[in-house]
């Protein structure tokens, strides 16, 4: 999974199925947080599949569930 936003680039490697789980319900849910205000384009790229889109508010239902994972990465 790569993300760029402006001047941020981080590529992370992650394995799927996370923990025990198998099959559709096992994943990851990132959380991006941006400390300075920025009008540069969020990208995200990865070979897997974007089960939800990205979105601005509270976490994603997934956050709690067992097979999921959270990847948070702070952008300065």
């Amino acid at each position: 999974m790569t993300v760029d936003w402006g001047s941020f680039h981080r590529n992370v490697i992650l394995c799927n199925p996370y923990g025990n789980c198998s099959g559709p319900i096992a994943g990851f849910v990132l959380m991006v947080r941006n400390t300075m205000p920025s009008g540069n384009l969020f990208t995200l790229t990865t070979n897997g599949r974007i089960v939800r889109a990205p979105y601005q508010g509270d976490p994603p239902p997934e956050i709690s569930h067992a097979c999921y994972r959270l990847e948070s990465m702070r952008a300065r």
